[in-house]
């Protein structure tokens, strides 16, 4: 990991004073994990569908697919017709709660 810039460290240690939770918050801000992207249904599901769907998680709406890494559903002739709306997966936390 390179070096945490002086801000990042200052906030860091405002916000924890374990070290390891420190260390993981550095971590995770600097070198941040890819997130699957969602979709959400605007009409109805085809029977079949064209992406790999992740096993939804137990907050997750019916109406939203989490999506493999891979997928590129803002590329897909459904996405242009308006069948549903790509975001991102955080946004479904977001709009649950």
């Amino acid at each position: 990991m390179e070096n945490p810039s002086n801000l990042l460290l200052k906030l860091s240690r405002s916000l924890f004073v374990d070290t390891a939770e420190k260390e993981n918050f550095i971590q995770a801000v600097s070198q941040p994990q890819p997130f699957n992207p969602a979709i959400l249904w605007l009409q109805p599901k085809p029977t079949e569908n064209p992406f790999t769907v992740e096993f939804p998680v137990s907050w997750q709406p019916d109406f939203v697919d989490r999506l493999a890494l891979e997928s590129k559903p803002g590329k897909h002739s459904l996405h242009q017709t308006g069948h549903y709306y790509c975001l991102d997966f955080s946004s479904i936390f977001a709009a649950s709660t």
